[in-house]
């Protein structure tokens, strides 16, 4: 693998100010002539070059990655959901982080720390039982962090974005189904 291609590389190779390719890059209109931004585009195309992610990050401070952690990648449950989300988060040009804790809360609080920190523009996070501590995911969310919990509970996430799902009315929902359509011994 040679040398990553630089905007210095893109500027020397069409004669051009590093501002003036990062400019076109960044699509900031009325800084250069036509003529300009053809050589400059030719010689993105001839050099191959592709923008680094990490640099953009620095300075748009987004990542359009988003981080989720699931107590138990093995159960299809979080599985089903995963894809779900995966699907959707693509529609809008995200890619997701999918962090295993295996139900160990040091895990989780070390999954989390590191993805609000380093990575991830948000965070998706599930429960591995009702005991877990939410002490971090309040403190990222007052320090305006994104962060959205799925089947998690406790009344110190009231002002936390949270999904829960409506399991009693779906029992009787089905329950109700079945009912109806002759069954008995449903138990």
């Amino acid at each position: 693998m040679g040398k990553k291609v630089t905007i210095r590389d893109i500027a020397r190779e069409s004669g051009v100010s590093t501002t003036t390719v990062s400019r076109l890059l960044n699509h900031v209109e009325g800084y250069c002539s036509k003529d300009t931004e053809q050589r400059v585009w030719a010689a993105i195309k001839r050099l191959n070059y592709h923008p680094s992610k990490i640099a953009r990050s620095l300075v748009t401070q987004k990542t359009n990655l988003i981080g989720v952690i699931f107590p138990d990648i093995y159960n299809s449950f979080f599985q089903d959901l995963f894809r779900g989300v995966e699907e959707y988060a693509s529609s809008l040009g995200y890619q997701l982080i999918l962090c295993n804790t295996d139900g160990d809360s040091k895990k989780e609080r070390d999954y989390l720390l590191n993805l609000a920190e380093n990575l991830t523009d948000g965070i998706i996070i599930s429960t591995s039982n009702g005991k877990d501590d939410n002490t971090t995911i309040v403190d990222l969310h007052k320090k305006g962090f994104p962060i959205v919990t799925v089947e998690r509970y406790g009344k110190e996430l009231k002002d936390v974005p949270r999904i829960l799902f409506a399991n009693r009315e779906a029992e009787e929902r089905v329950v109700d189904y079945l009912y109806r359509s002759g069954h008995r011994r449903i138990a």
